[in-house]
């Protein structure tokens, strides 16, 4: 496995998690060699926070210490059923061109069912302080960090 950055980290988990294939351990373990995955990892909140929940929500639990760290960071999300994400917005066709609008809307509706009105509820209203000022987010904080220093030391250990 080949991931050249943080985008091909969140989306070769997302990509694994729907089509319900297995993680392998060896993916996280990109979080110790790639700087920009650890940056992006330790930031508040992680850029598309919500989709790596829904990803972690879908995928089988792994032995890899720093996915621990990442489902005890985003638990709080994961716990709140992200299902909705499964559906695509309709009101976000407003933001496509007139000319296209039409075949985008049906190219949609042949992949994904449009989100109900509840659904279209909580985007609008989603708000993720409860989420990120939760004990569990600044423990899996602290536990990915603690692995960042753990990497470095362990680098500058076997550096001549």
């Amino acid at each position: 496995m080949s991931l050249r950055c943080y985008k091909c980290f969140r989306k070769t988990q997302l990509e694994c998690a729907l089509s319900g294939s297995i993680l392998p351990d060896e993916h996280y373990d990109m979080f110790y060699r790639d700087k920009a995955i650890q940056q992006h990892l330790l930031k508040t909140p992680i850029h598309h926070e919500i989709v790596m929940a829904h990803s972690l929500e879908l995928l089988p639990t792994g032995r890899n210490p720093v996915e621990r760290a990442l489902r005890e960071k985003l638990s709080s999300t994961i716990a709140y059923n992200l299902n909705f994400l499964e559906r695509f917005y309709p009101h976000g066709l407003s933001l496509v061109p007139d000319f296209l609008a039409e075949s985008v809307d049906a190219n949609l509706r042949s992949l994904f069912p449009a989100m109900t009105l509840d659904d279209c509820a909580k985007v609008v209203n989603w708000n993720m302080d409860a989420f990120l000022n939760s004990k569990a987010y600044e423990t899996g904080q602290s536990a990915l960090t603690e692995l960042v220093l753990q990497s470095s030391e362990l680098g500058a250990a076997n550096s001549p």
